[in-house]
């Protein structure tokens, strides 16, 4: 989470979906970033 203010009022459980989410957003980006190196280039 970027924002200072908001870190203070997630809970933990929640910041640790937060973090999971971005993690899975990350891989996907990857993924999606080879797939078309892959196909196109």
């Amino acid at each position: 989470m970027e924002d200072d203010k908001l870190k203070d009022k997630i809970s933990e459980d929640d910041k640790k979906v937060l973090d999971r989410c971005q993690e899975k957003l990350s891989w996907l980006d990857a993924y999606i970033q080879m797939l078309f190196n892959s196909f196109f280039l």
